[in-house]
């Protein structure tokens, strides 16, 4: 085949199957809706981590305590979510008597939800014991559903190389550390300098 256009077209043609292959790929695992759900829940798990954190703060009591109830209503709610995508796995007579959905065992990806569901009722109801203890149970949960959902619809490469480049990790005390003096300086005089600013001239409400 040595003509041009001929061998353009079918470049194109090529390209066109492909493309339709992987979005009839996408929508047949329906990816897209996955990571909402995903990101819906990393939101609940992570949230539930920092309460469990700022809970013992005075000053965050009532603001912890108003997003627990919301993390209850939700973590229960993106479960039932997630069994749209994730069905249970068959696993003999277990679960016969229960409703088609619920039959078999739970899909994995569903237990951090189900844990968060159970440590923020036991917050709530001010029975805990150990929050340290939840607290680690937390931790443990949104970890193991980002890397679970992460297998499902992560992706394999990006866009770029650097980004995807292994990081040296971050320790907050040490960066303070490196960072020169004279920049802190330059910072503290222009807070400084808007501060009077505002004292003399305050904008209006």
């Amino acid at each position: 085949m040595d003509d041009p256009i001929a061998i353009v077209s079918l470049v194109v043609a090529m390209l066109g199957v492909i493309f339709t292959w992987r979005k009839f790929r996408e929508d047949s695992l329906r990816r897209g809706e996955v990571l909402t759900w995903a990101n819906e829940a990393i939101d609940c798990l992570e949230g539930l981590v920092i309460i469990c954190i700022l809970m013992r703060q005075k000053d965050f009591e009532t603001e912890c305590r108003n997003r627990l109830i919301a993390i209850t209503f939700n973590s229960a709610a993106l479960i039932e979510k997630g069994r749209i995508f994730f069905k249970n796995q068959k696993s003999g007579s277990f679960g016969h008597h229960k409703m088609p959905a619920y039959r078999g065992l739970r899909p994995l990806v569903l237990d951090p939800l189900v844990a968060a569901h159970q440590i923020s009722v036991r917050l709530l109801s001010g029975e805990a014991r150990s929050i340290n203890a939840l607290q680690c149970l937390a931790e443990d949960g949104v970890k193991s559903f980002v890397s679970l959902i992460q297998k499902e619809i992560g992706r394999d490469r990006t866009a770029s190389r650097v980004a995807q480049r292994g990081g040296a990790g971050f320790n907050l005390d040490v960066s303070i550390s490196k960072i020169a003096p004279d920049r802190i300086a330059r910072i503290e005089e222009l807070s400084s300098r808007d501060l009077k600013r505002y004292r003399t001239d305050p904008p209006p409400l």
